[in-house]
């Protein structure tokens, strides 16, 4: 089937040569794929967190985590409230029909 699809495009098969090449080098890619992928890689930009060296380390790592979770909540809620509080604004400033005119009659009248 492969050599009719050639025979039809009018492509020459690869010789040996080019096709161990090319299976080295997609082989090589493969391998930097996984390497990437798992991590076992040491070509990775990224380090990991170096352990603490000692428990006042660890402690003041975690108060910094947990500061920066709730900085984050904070501006998340502050940013929700902004949203609903410009929905809300924007009904109010929903086109709204005009007030019909008052009558002749009520106007000299006074009644109105």
């Amino acid at each position: 089937m492969a050599d009719e699809e050639q025979a039809e495009t009018g492509e020459k098969p690869p010789e040996s040569a080019d096709l161990d090449a090319r299976v080295g080098r997609l082989e090589t890619m493969i391998a930097e794929l996984k390497d990437a992928i798992t991590g076992s890689g040491g070509s990775g930009t990224e380090s990991a967190p170096e352990p603490p060296a000692n428990v006042a380390e660890e402690i003041r790592r975690q108060i910094e985590e947990r500061d920066a979770r709730e900085k984050a909540a904070a501006e998340d809620k502050a940013k929700t409230d902004r949203i609903g509080a410009l929905e809300t604004r924007l009904a109010e400033l929903a086109e709204k029909p005009p007030e019909p005119m008052p009558r002749r009659v009520e106007k000299l009248m006074g009644w109105r």
